[in-house]
């Protein structure tokens, strides 16, 4: 397991956990987006235990997002619904169209019809924030892990 800090244009933290694939066991990537770095942080936090099985990339806001997915592939996709610019449903579209085969997951604190319709057409699941880190645990692993031929 490697720890990587970089620093974001604005000067916040941007922290990175990549795994190592081990023994026939597949990594699965999982990129987290969110615009609110105390909130990125808290589910770097929250997800800590699991990263000798994650190989995980946090990204802040869909700009950046999409930044590391043209890097590589991820198994899923895990964004907060209320982002400036490219919000979570927009970033999920992009990620259905372009990775078909990877889970998408939006988090909204927001109970909007209009705003979870438009997250239900393209996510597979969507949780409501706060999110118990169990309950996104689950959802996680109930993605299967990306082909790696």
């Amino acid at each position: 397991l490697e720890r990587h800090r970089r620093r974001v244009s604005d000067g916040s933290f941007d922290l990175e956990y990549r795994g190592r694939e081990s023994h026939n066991v597949t990594t699965k990537r999982i990129l987290i987006v969110d615009d609110e770095p105390m909130l990125l942080q808290a589910l770097s936090r929250s997800l800590r235990a699991e990263r000798h099985r994650w190989d995980m990339v946090f990204a802040r806001g869909g700009t950046e997002a999409l930044g590391e997915l043209a890097k590589g592939n991820f198994d899923v996709v895990v964004s907060d619904m209320r982002m400036p610019g490219i919000d979570g449903a927009e970033l999920q579209r992009i990620v259905k169209e372009r990775h078909p085969d990877t889970r998408r997951i939006i988090l909204t604190g927001h109970s909007e019809v209009e705003a979870l319709a438009r997250a239900a057409a393209v996510a597979h699941e969507v949780l409501s924030k706060p999110c118990a880190a169990d309950l996104l645990r689950v959802a996680i692993e109930s993605a299967p892990p990306r082909d790696s031929t």
